[in-house]
């Protein structure tokens, strides 16, 4: 181990970035899901199509 530079101590960067971006699409991703699951549990009958192409039908 040695001590760094100041200008290898500038290069140093922290992920905190990424788990952010990480947290954001998370909830993202949780959001859509509890709004399906409201419409597949509250609605007699409907719809629902989901990136990626799945599509959900309920009569």
């Amino acid at each position: 181990m040695r001590e760094l530079t100041s200008q290898e101590s500038r290069l140093v960067t922290s992920g905190e970035f990424v788990i952010t971006l990480a947290t954001i699409t998370v909830i993202f991703v949780i959001m859509i899901s509890l709004v399906i699951c409201y419409k597949l549990f509250m609605s007699k009958k409907g719809n629902a199509t989901v990136p990626g192409g799945f599509k959900f039908e309920w009569n």
